[in-house]
């Protein structure tokens, strides 16, 4: 018989305190010594953010520098003039600040030193890069600009310019790979969504911010991992009391924003520093000075784990030395229904990893599988309450594959129309209106799985005539054979980022898995059941797979199971079992509709949320 260590992967232990749960959250960290807003930032992790620029407007500039080391500010060395509405970017020991004017300062761990100038005079910029040998500003006042120069270590260079003029925006990544997020186009006016990415050349728009706002505060680890938070929808004139200060926290897969833990002080005109998972929030406010409140944001994971302590798995058993009792964690995921689409359909394309359980799309599929099947090309929103009718694909279809968002999208492949049935290399490119033929597929297929945004996706396996195993890359204008998968499979489940994926089942029901990480794909541990036409959301972090067909009747599963990276756990089934289904979403939060329960086609809906507990052990 297996033991517990060899079920679960970890044996029982004995802890003070009790695991941490895997969640996202700000917390209280020590004040700065000198209240600011506006100022600038350089990091590369919370715990080693060095503010280093100055808070107020011009009637309250300052020089003043310090560095965090985790636990406390400490005041170093001056900048060498007093400034404002500053930009920053670098680390603790290799710094630049920029702006205020046209003013740029390196910083070299120790002390400051005059650079050459901006060519373009700004301030409330977006800034990224590496420090004081690579580093790019985008955007900026007086009067929202577009233009962006990047610096070498020696001069700033005018470069391809911001789709779009701002000002208040914010930025994180490097000089060759950055993001500009949100800001405004003039004082008093209402603030953008619109998130920018560049590519070393030139800036593309990706999916927007869930709340339009700007003078916010970001921390990036890469253009798939930030973080944008506090900010504003509008700034007071002059410099006055901003509208509506936020406390909203969101975060970026690569694809699309969702909404984490929020702020405890909701705050404008703030600083932000660190990754996607490990973050600060300091200063900010409303007028001079300014405040010194620091807040640090954990998302903890396998590669930001919790300090001290383990956190916690579902199954985990433990002792609290302390309070004397045995406890375990529970799962207390379920799902729940929602109301049902317009058109019940099976086989739809979907926004996968890219979608939410508030906005999630799916198009296309047949809405007669027990018969002949009839190819609908109709496209449906899920908003978090109900479905609403879109512009319909140009060309109908089932079995498709599908990434991006609900305002930038892609359908990719599929089975076409009776009488022929045609295997497709058609893919189609959403705007958040109407569909768009562009560049085919290399191999026309169908029942293939997809993973990215609208200009970075992978297309992976699929049936031409029999099951393959090809992966194709694309860049926004053309595909590229890359790597395979190292099964041959359709009718499977597929999810997650261009760099971070998941390939699971496939007809025959399998339990094969794999897992893609930009370059290739590795065989990780089976799922449970085997199934094929399953939906899986996620990524090789974090999923979810659930429903699929089986072998027997009635033919089709309701099993839900959850990946943590290592291995998958049953968790509680769908309310219906089904397979073909589309969905969107992540590992603890996802949305499905559609799909056929056998012999019927369905159209309901189900959502899932997902949560541990600890719960104790009694023994009576």
């Amino acid at each position: 018989m297996a033991d517990y260590k060899t079920i679960k992967g970890f044996k029982t232990q004995s802890y003070a305190t009790d695991p941490v749960a895997a969640t996202a959250a700000w917390s209280s960290q020590a004040a700065m010594n000198t209240a600011r807003r506006v100022g600038a930032t350089a990091q590369t992790a919370s715990t080693s953010a060095g503010q280093i620029g100055a808070g107020g407007p011009a009637t309250s500039t300052s020089s003043n520098t310090e560095q965090f080391n985790g636990t406390a500010w400490t005041e170093v060395n001056n900048m060498l003039a007093a400034e404002f509405d500053l930009g920053g970017t670098g680390t603790q020991t290799n710094a630049i600040g920029v702006g205020s004017g046209d003013s740029s300062e390196s910083w070299n761990g120790t002390c400051w030193s005059e650079g050459n100038n901006l060519n373009t005079p700004r301030s409330l910029m977006a800034s990224a890069g590496t420090g004081n040998t690579s580093a790019l500003v985008a955007g900026g006042s007086p009067s929202a600009k577009a233009t962006v120069e990047t610096w070498n270590g020696t001069s700033w260079a005018e470069t391809a310019d911001l789709g779009t003029a701002r000002y208040a925006l914010s930025g994180g990544g490097t000089a060759t790979a950055a993001l500009a997020m949100g800001g405004m186009a003039a004082p008093g006016s209402p603030s953008y969504a619109n998130v920018e990415e560049w590519n070393g050349t030139s800036w593309s728009e990706v999916a927007d911010l869930t709340t339009d706002r700007g003078i916010g505060a970001a921390a990036v680890t890469d253009t798939e991992n930030a973080l944008y938070f506090a900010g504003a929808t509008i700034p007071g004139a002059g410099g006055g009391v901003p509208a509506n200060m936020r406390t909203l926290t969101e975060k970026w897969n690569g694809t699309s924003w969702t909404e984490t833990g929020d702020l405890a002080t909701g705050r404008a005109y703030a600083n932000g520093s660190g990754t996607a998972t490990a973050a600060l929030c300091m200063g900010g406010g409303v007028l001079p000075p300014g405040s010194a409140l620091t807040e640090e944001f954990n998302d903890y994971s396998s590669t930001n784990p919790a300090p001290a302590k383990t956190m916690m798995n579902e199954g985990q058993i433990w002792y609290n030395t302390t309070g004397g009792a045995l406890k375990f964690t529970v799962n207390s995921g379920n799902w729940a229904s929602g109301n049902s689409m317009n058109t019940a359909r099976y086989g739809p394309g979907d926004s996968g990893s890219t979608g939410t359980t508030t906005a999630t799309l799916c198009f296309g599929g047949d809405i007669n599988p027990g018969g002949p099947p009839r190819m609908i090309n109709n496209t449906e929103q899920y908003d978090g309450t109900s479905w609403s009718e879109k512009n319909n694909l140009t060309t109908a279809r089932g079995q498709s594959s599908g990434t991006g968002t609900t305002t930038a999208g892609l359908c990719i492949g599929g089975e076409g129309p009776p009488p022929g049935f045609a295997k497709l290399t058609n893919v189609e490119d959403w705007d958040g209106t109407s569909w768009t033929a562009t560049t085919a597929l290399a191999t026309a297929k169908y029942a293939l799985g997809g993973a990215g945004i609208q200009t970075a996706s992978i297309a992976f396996g699929g049936y031409t005539g029999s099951n393959v195993d090809t992966t194709e890359s694309w860049n926004g204008s053309s595909w590229t054979e890359v790597n395979d998968l190292n099964t041959a499979r359709s009718s499977f489940g597929g999810a997650g980022e261009f760099t971070n994926a998941l390939a699971i089942g496939g007809n025959p029901p399998s339990t094969n898995s794999e897992a893609w990480d930009g370059t290739s794909w590795t065989t990780i541990t089976a799922i449970n059941t085997g199934r094929s036409n399953c939906g899986v959301t996620g990524n090789s972090t974090l999923g979810l797979v659930f429903g699929g067909s089986v072998p027997g009747s009635p033919g089709m599963t309701a099993n839900t199971e959850n990946w943590d990276g290592t291995s998958w756990t049953e968790l509680n089934n769908l309310g219906t079992a089904r397979n073909n289904m589309g969905e969107g979403g992540s590992s603890t939060a996802a949305v499905l509709g559609g799909g056929s329960p056998n012999p019927a086609v369905n159209g309901s809906t189900e959502i899932w949320t997902y949560s541990n507990s600890i719960q104790t052990v009694t023994i009576t």
